[in-house]
C-alpha cells in the first residue's frame, strides 16, 4: 500500500478519474516486465480499480471461496466483515494513495491530488506487493489464520519490502531525470514504511541482494 498523502481534499472529476486510470494501466505495462525481468518472476495481469471497489471485490472474492457455505450465520459474517472492511477502506482511501489487492492495484483519488507526480513509485511499490507474493509470499487468503502478532510481522516485511523495491531495488528503472526524487518524500520514523524499510535494509545488508528473493517464502525467520 503506498501512502504520500498529506490529507488534502480531493476533487477529482470523473474525466480524470478515468484518464488516471488508463495513465496507470500504461505505468504498469511500462515497469512491469522489468520488474519480471530482474525478479525472474512472471507477475500476470495486473488490474487498475478505483479504491472504492476494493471492499466489494474482497467480499465477492471470500463469498466465492466459501461458496458452499449459505447458512444465516454465514450471512450475517459476511454482512458484517462488509460493513468493517467498508469503514477501513474509507479510512484507507483518504490516506492512501494505492493499495495492492489479487492481481490488482486499487487507485484512491481521496488522499490528496498528485497521482502524475507519484505515479511511477505508486506502481513499483504495488507491483513489489504482487511480486511479494508470486515469490512464496502469504495470499490474502492466508493471512485469516494468523495471529495478530504474525499479521503484524508480516505487514512490517511486506510494506518494507515494497518500500525498499520502490526506492532502493528498482531505482534504477525510473527516468534518469527522475531518480533524485525518488523517496524525496521521507516516511516518518515511527511509520511502517519506514520501520519495515529500515529492516529489508539490513537483512540486505546481511545477507546480501539475493535475500530479496527469499524474504518473501521464508519471511517469519527474517
Amino acid at each position: 500500500m503506498a501512502a504520500f498523502s498529506n490529507n488534502a481534499e480531493s476533487t477529482v472529476s470523473d474525466f480524470e478519474k478515468n484518464f488516471f486510470l488508463s495513465f496507470y494501466k500504461a505505468v504498469i505495462s511500462q515497469y512491469q516486465p522489468r520488474i519480471e525481468k530482474r525478479a525472474g518472476v512472471q507477475l500476470g495481469q495486473i488490474d487498475v480499480w478505483e479504491y472504492s471497489h476494493l471492499n466489494e471485490h474482497r467480499v465477492e472474492q471470500l463469498k466465492q471461496s466459501l461458496g458452499l457455505f449459505r447458512s444465516m450465520l454465514f450471512r450475517r459474517q459476511i454482512h458484517e466483515y462488509a460493513v468493517h472492511g467498508k469503514e477501513m477502506d474509507e479510512v484507507g482511501a483518504r490516506t492512501h494513495m494505492a493499495a495492492y489487492h489479487k492481481n490488482a492495484i486499487y487507485v484512491s483519488f481521496d488522499a490528496r491530488p498528485g497521482h502524475e507526480h507519484w505515479v511511477a513509485e505508486i506502481v513499483v511499490h504495488e507491483l513489489a506487493h504482487a511480486l511479494f507474493e508470486k515469490l512464496g509470499g502469504p495470499s490474502y487468503e492466508d493471512r485469516f489464520d494468523f495471529s495478530p502478532e504474525e499479521e503484524k510481522q508480516l505487514e512490517l516485511i511486506c510494506e518494507g519490502y515494497a518500500t525498499f523495491a520502490q526506492t532502493v531495488w528498482f531505482r534504477d528503472f525510473y527516468p534518469l531525470h527522475a531518480r533524485i526524487d525518488v523517496g524525496s518524500t521521507p516516511y516518518h520514523e515511527e511509520t511502517i514504511y519506514a520501520r519495515g524499510l529500515e529492516r529489508i535494509q539490513q537483512l540486505v545488508k546481511e545477507h546480501g541482494q539475493k535475500a530479496l528473493l527469499e524474504i518473501p517464502c521464508h519471511w517469519r525467520k527474517f
